[in-house]
C-alpha cells in the first residue's frame, strides 16, 4: 500500500500551512488513520524565495518637478526642467494717452444788420491740437471723445441779436460718412459724439481745419458793433482707435517678478551643473513704432538672500524690438535668448539660485526722429513671456534623494535557521550611486541598515564621451547573509527606506552628461530563507 502528500504554501503567510492529505490506494484497511485526530502538529523546516521590493524609478521620482511650469522632452528624449515668469504686458492705453483739448476762436468785426439776418462767408481757422510731449498727429479715429463749443458774445446778445455758427472739419469722417458737422448758437451749446469720426491732418502735422459759417440775426440796434464772436472748443474723453504720427520718446513700466527655481530649493546639499541654462524672453509687439526694451533689474537670490547680478553683452544693451507695419497686422514677437555665450548663466546657475528676478522697461523711438511713420492702436500692446530653461544635461555631484517601500513581514517564520538577502541594482543614468537601505519600524524609528558592510556603490552606466548618452545601463549584485540580529529585525520592520546619493561619473574631470527621460533606477531586493514551519493539524477544520 502506498500513499503521498501535497502541501502548498502561501508565500505571504508561511507560518500558517494548510495540508492537503490524499490517500490513494486499492484494497487496503482503512482502519490505521482512526487515530489521526490525536496528531498535534507537525514541523519541517522549507527553504524558500520571497520578493521584498522590485521598483524602478526616473528622474520625476528624484526631483520635486511639482513647481515647475513644463517638462520637455525633445526629439532625443533630452529632458529640460522650464520655470515661465508671469506673462507682464503694457498697453497703448497706459503707456501713451491724447490729452483734453482747449482751443479758443475769436472772430472779430462782425457788423449785423438793423433787423432780419447776416449771414459772413464760410471762413477757415485753425484748430492745434497739444500734447505733452513732441508728439506729431496726421491722423485720429476715435473710440469716444465729446467735442464741446460754447458761442459767447455778450455785447452782440446785449445789443439785441442772436448768433448761429454752424461748422464743418474738412479732412473729417463721421459714421455716416460725411464730414463732423453740427451747430452751437449763444445761448445753447454744442455737445458732438465723436465715437466712431476720425480727423486726418496729413502734412499739417498737430493743425486741422475747422469752417465756420457765421449768421447774425434778431432786431436789435447794432450801438456797440463791430462786435466780437468768442467760440471755446473743448474736447474731452479722449480715447484713441488708431493714431497716426509721431510718438515721442515715451519710457514706461512693463513688470518685474521674481521666477523661483524649485530645482535648487528642494537638493539639501549637493550640487547641480548646467551646461547649458538659458533664459528667453518672447516679446509680442503690436505697436507701430520702433520701442527698446531694457533690463532694470536683473539678478539672481541665493539661498542666504545675497544677490548675484545677471550680465553680459545680452543684457548690457537694450533690446530693439521688431513691430508690424500696418495697423491690421498681427504683433511680431522680438526673442531674446540668454545663454552661457552672452551672460555669466554658467557662473549663477551654478550657485544654486533660488530665484531669478528682472524688471523690465520700454522707450519708444529710442533713435533720432526722421519722420513720422508711427501708428499706435487702442489695443497695442507689448507683451513679455519669460522662461527659465534648464535642459539636463551637466554635472551632478552629491545629490541627496529618498524613496521608501511598504512591506510586510508576516512572510517570516517563527523560527529562521538562516536568512540570504540579494540585491540587484539596474543603474541606467550615466551617475554613480551610492545606496543606502534602512529599517523602519511601525514607530518610524531606523532599527537597522541593510548590505551595511558593502557600502553598495553602484557604477554609472556606460556613456558615450561624444554624445553624453548612456550606451547600456550597469548591473550590480549583491549576496548577503544576514545574522539573526538583522533577521530579527527585519521581522519587525514596517518599510525600507532607500537613501540615494548621486554623483556625475568622473565630475572631477567636468565631463558632462545628459539625462534623458527613459533613463530609470531599477532596484529589486529579495530573501531566501531557511526555517521552521508549522503545519496544522486536520483536527481544527
Amino acid at each position: 500500500m502506498k500513499g503521498f502528500i501535497l502541501m502548498k504554501m502561501s508565500v505571504a503567510k508561511v507560518a500558517t500551512i494548510s495540508l492537503l492529505l490524499t490517500i490513494v490506494f486499492a484494497g487496503c484497511d482503512y482502519s490505521y488513520i482512526d487515530g489521526i485526530e490525536q496528531i498535534e502538529e507537525y514541523t519541517y523546516k522549507p527553504v524558500f524565495a520571497v520578493p521584498l521590493i522590485d521598483s524602478k524609478i526616473g528622474i520625476g521620482d528624484l526631483i520635486d518637478l511639482d513647481d515647475l511650469s513644463v517638462i520637455e522632452v525633445d526629439q532625443n528624449e533630452l529632458i529640460s526642467l522650464v520655470y515661465a515668469g508671469n506673462i507682464f504686458s503694457a498697453k497703448a492705453s497706459e503707456i501713451f494717452t491724447v490729452p483734453k483739448q482747449d482751443q479758443i476762436i475769436t472772430i472779430n468785426n462782425i457788423i449785423p444788420a438793423g433787423s432780419g439776418s447776416t449771414t459772413l462767408p464760410p471762413q477757415l481757422y485753425v484748430y492745434k491740437i497739444a500734447f505733452e510731449g513732441e508728439e506729431i498727429l496726421s491722423f485720429i479715429s476715435f473710440l469716444a471723445a465729446n467735442l464741446n463749443i460754447v458761442a459767447l458774445a455778450p455785447q452782440l446778445v446785449a445789443d439785441g441779436y442772436r448768433v448761429s455758427a454752424s461748422f464743418r472739419i474738412p479732412g473729417s469722417t463721421s459714421p455716416g460718412g460725411g464730414p463732423i458737422t453740427g451747430v452751437v448758437t449763444t445761448g445753447s451749446p454744442t455737445n458732438i459724439n465723436l465715437a466712431g469720426c476720425s480727423i486726418e491732418t496729413g502734412n499739417l502735422g498737430n493743425f486741422f481745419n475747422i469752417e465756420y459759417t457765421i449768421t447774425v440775426s434778431g432786431n436789435g440796434t447794432p450801438t456797440n458793433a463791430p462786435y466780437t464772436l468768442r467760440l471755446d472748443h473743448s474736447v474731452t474723453n479722449i480715447r484713441y482707435n488708431l493714431f497716426r504720427g509721431y510718438i515721442d520718446k515715451i519710457n514706461f513700466p512693463i513688470g518685474e517678478t521674481d521666477v523661483p527655481l524649485t530645482v535648487f530649493q528642494n537638493i539639501s546639499d549637493g550640487k547641480i551643473v548646467f551646461n547649458e541654462p538659458s533664459i528667453n524672453f518672447d516679446i509680442t509687439n503690436t505697436f507701430g513704432l520702433p520701442i527698446d526694451i531694457s533690463q532694470n533689474d536683473f539678478y539672481a537670490t541665493m539661498s542666504n538672500d545675497s544677490r548675484v547680478p545677471i550680465t553680459g553683452s545680452g543684457v548690457d544693451r537694450p533690446w530693439p524690438l521688431q513691430y508690424p507695419v500696418n495697423p491690421t497686422d498681427a504683433g511680431v514677437v522680438t526673442r531674446q535668448r540668454l545663454t552661457n555665450q552672452n551672460t555669466n548663466l554658467f557662473s549663477v546657475t551654478g550657485q544654486a539660485p533660488r530665484e531669478i528676478h528682472y524688471n523690465l522697461r520700454g522707450l519708444t523711438n529710442p533713435g533720432t526722429f526722421t519722420q513720422a511713420n508711427n501708428w499706435v492702436k487702442h489695443d497695442s500692446e507689448v507683451s513679455i513671456k519669460m522662461e527659465v530653461r534648464l535642459p539636463l544635461h551637466g554635472r551632478i555631484d552629491f545629490l541627496n534623494f529618498k524613496d521608501t517601500f511598504e512591506i510586510d513581514s508576516d512572510f517570516l517564520p517563527e523560527e529562521i535557521d538562516w536568512l540570504e538577502m540579494r540585491l540587484r541594482f539596474e543603474n541606467g543614468f550615466p551617475l554613480g550611486v551610492e545606496l543606502k537601505l534602512v529599517l523602519y519600524n511601525e514607530l518610524n524609528q531606523p532599527i537597522d541598515t541593510l548590505f551595511s558592510k558593502y557600502n553598495p556603490f553602484m557604477k554609472p552606466a556606460t556613456v558615450n564621451a561624444l554624445t553624453g548618452l548612456v550606451t547600456q545601463p550597469s548591473i550590480t549584485e549583491i549576496k548577503e547573509m544576514v545574522d539573526q540580529q538583522t533577521a530579527q529585525n527585519l521581522k519587525k520592520a514596517s518599510k525600507i527606506m532607500a537613501h540615494y546619493t548621486l554623483k556625475t561619473s568622473q565630475s572631477q574631470d567636468q565631463v558632462a552628461v545628459k539625462i534623458l527621460e527613459s533613463y530609470k533606477l531599477g532596484l529589486g531586493i529579495g530573501v531566501r530563507i531557511k526555517g521552521k514551519a508549522v503545519i496544522n493539524s486536520l483536527s481544527g477544520n
